[in-house]
């Protein structure tokens, strides 16, 4: 019993520390995006690219880890999040440091290595992303919606410290190394994990009939991927913008902080409670709770859209912020719940998250794109206020379909 306790809180704790580096390092870059495009002289459709390019890696990498030994690819993961970590905070001021007279070309290779590091980071954040779900799946299977739910907490307090430390620490150690930061939590992360690869979990190879399944040719599959690429679209689509949407409002850099952090605040227990809620609500009323909590970033938007009073901006934010939580560890818990097995979770997981985020990478550029163009982000605002209602279906869709199985 003492031995299976200690394995429970080995994992746990596991699973717990490679949560927190798969949001902060992208959502501390919101509050920040106006020193960030100064700093290496971009407009905002190439922030936007650049908070993008994290998503667009998890869509591309997370293709690929359902077709490698989890353990291995867990480790080259989490090496790959330091590594990233690294290189778009400190490669672009080594350059600087290196004295080139030509400043168009320092800033060429800034915005290269800046580019570079932050895929290097989001292919890592990728493998993780990833192959969570089917750990937990594997480490837990008796508490999948509880400890689910807590790993969609991690995820919302990751977001959060991103957000809420991103000025306090460009204010105090500058942007280097307020974006090189969270490089001390990947590797704390690499730490703990150690312990997965003894008993030469390391070493062993993933079973070659396995590979035959095809998870592509599963509609119900598509399903949760499309739901999961819509909530992904909106979630990050907001958590860049957001800051600058309140900006644009008439307000502080200070006061649209704050207001994103109340957003993921109220996130953060939603995203323990519902997972659990569905599990144990009636049958008859879980299509309605689905479409009532996706529906939520519909009114939320809508409201931003006329709205400019700071009171009701704080009610948008509660509003929005529920959708944000809810919405993605429910589509966290389809994936392990629609499985009949951790090999079939991998491969949905590897399928809903790799189309899924290159959905939402679409997001960041897009509204970028639209600011500079409209010079304003109404247009941004309708095409989410369209991608909540495309949500409500697709959540509904998702819960109805039934197990996926390579039987």
């Amino acid at each position: 019993m003492i031995l299976r306790k200690k394995i429970f809180w080995i994992n746990f704790i596991a699973m717990a520390l490679i949560a927190i580096n798969l949001r902060a390092p992208i959502t501390s870059i919101g509050p920040i995006t106006e020193s960030v495009k100064q700093y290496f002289m971009m407009n905002s459709a190439l922030v936007g690219f650049l908070t993008s390019l994290p998503l667009i890696a998890f869509g591309i990498f997370s293709f690929l880890v359902a077709k490698f030994q989890q353990t291995q690819a867990m480790i080259v993961g989490l090496i790959c999040i330091v590594v990233g970590e690294l290189l778009r905070g400190y490669a672009p001021y080594a350059i600087n440091l290196i004295g080139f007279q030509n400043l168009d070309i320092i800033r060429e290779l800034n915005i290269y290595l800046l580019f570079i590091g932050t895929t290097i980071m989001g292919a890592g954040i990728a493998i993780a992303n990833v192959l969570l779900p089917s750990f937990i799946k594997a480490k837990f299977p008796n508490n999948i919606p509880k400890i689910m739910g807590f790993y969609g907490l991690v995820l919302n307090f990751s977001a959060i410290i991103g957000i809420a430390l991103a000025l306090p620490l460009l204010r105090n150690v500058g942007l280097i190394n307020a974006m090189s930061f969270w490089v001390l939590l990947a590797i704390l992360a690499l730490i703990v994990y150690i312990p997965q690869i003894k008993n030469g979990r390391l070493t062993r190879r993933i079973l070659i009939n396995d590979k035959k399944f095809n998870i592509f040719s599963s509609i119900d599959a598509w399903k949760i991927t499309i739901f999961m690429g819509l909530q992904s679209f909106l979630f990050y689509g907001l958590i860049v913008w957001f800051p600058q949407i309140i900006v644009e409002k008439g307000y502080s850099i200070e006061f649209s902080t704050n207001i994103t952090l109340v957003a993921q605040f109220v996130a953060f227990p939603i995203a323990l409670i519902g997972p659990i809620l569905l599990t144990h609500l009636r049958a008859k009323y879980k299509p309605f709770y689905m479409a009532c909590l996706c529906s939520l970033y519909v009114i939320g938007l809508l409201l931003l859209f006329f709205i400019n009073d700071s009171f009701l901006l704080y009610i948008v934010a509660c509003i929005i912020g529920m959708p944000m939580g809810g919405a993605f560890s429910i589509a966290l818990l389809f994936i392990s719940q629609k499985s009949t097995n951790v090999f079939i979770s991998v491969k949905l997981s590897a399928m809903a998250q790799g189309f899924g985020y290159l959905i939402a990478s679409l997001s960041p550029f897009l509204i970028g794109k639209m600011h500079d163009v409209f010079h304003g982000f109404n247009e941004g605002i309708i095409m989410f206020i369209f991608a909540g209602i495309a949500l409500c279906l697709f959540g509904v869709l998702a819960y109805h379909m039934h197990p996926i199985s390579n039987k």
